[in-house]
């Protein structure tokens, strides 16, 4: 088995972000939105991405105390075109079996959406295509 290249993964990674994943490479948490896009984070906050692009999960601190976090927020930190140059430096020191790891996931959970996809357009159109018959109650 070849092991998995750098330019593989950012086209993996790029694929899962623009299909609304939240990524975790190395110490970065990272979404893709569109201009305008809403989304809402674990703890329920809600975002509106003012520029279209890649966005960085960041940890808020309050005053001084820098050792513990007290929640987060997500920041634009490139445009799709330069994902690479933001992911690139977490992903080259990455060993083997990370590596391996991460384009199984990505590929697995890429999988699994298009599963759930074609499985919600069959029952939809199943649902939509079918007589439904129905026995008239008796009469008394």
């Amino acid at each position: 088995m070849k092991p998995v290249t750098t330019e593989h993964l950012l086209q993996q990674i790029e694929r899962a972000i623009r299909a609304g994943q939240v990524i975790t490479v190395g110490e970065m948490t990272i979404r893709y939105c569109k201009r305008g896009q809403e989304f809402t984070d674990d703890a329920g906050n809600h975002f509106q991405a003012l520029a279209s692009g890649v966005f960085l999960r960041m940890d808020v601190f309050e005053g001084r105390d820098l050792s513990r976090p007290t929640g987060t927020t997500w920041g634009h930190i490139a445009s799709i075109d330069e994902l690479d140059q933001v992911l690139k430096r977490e992903i080259e020191p990455m060993n083997l079996i990370d590596r391996d790891g991460l384009s199984v996931d990505l590929a697995f959970t890429s999988a699994m959406r298009a599963m759930r996809g074609k499985e919600a357009q069959q029952c939809t159109a199943s649902t939509r295509d079918s007589e439904i018959d129905f026995d008239p109650l008796p009469t008394l």
